[in-house]
């Protein structure tokens, strides 16, 4: 399940880091083309804007949750670690009274 999620997580970041340089370059070639024209630039049209802003959303969105959920498996590792730890212990200390009936 935290695969599924990280491979959605990186899918939406990089659709959304896409979106974003292909409306930057799309205003770039209208304000060379303005440009060559010998007409001042005006702003960017509504549509490359509004493709810039959901584009850094997307981006955003899914840069936070790869960050969360780096920080969920790394916390999952760790109790894992313990949670053996633990296990190894229990199983030593059995070990040593199953042998030593005295202790």
């Amino acid at each position: 399940m935290l695969r599924r999620l990280t491979v959605i997580a990186a899918v939406v970041a990089g659709a959304g880091l896409l979106a974003v340089m292909v409306a930057q370059l799309i205003s770039g070639i209208d304000y060379r083309i303005a440009e060559d024209r010998g007409i001042e630039p005006g702003l960017a049209p509504a549509g490359t804007v509004v493709a810039t802003e959901i584009g850094l959303l997307l981006l955003a969105v899914g840069t936070v949750t790869l960050v969360v959920l780096a920080a969920t498996a790394l916390i999952r590792q760790a109790r894992i670690r313990q949670a053996q730890v633990r296990y190894a212990q229990i199983q030593h200390t059995q070990a040593r009274s199953s042998t030593n009936p005295a202790a």
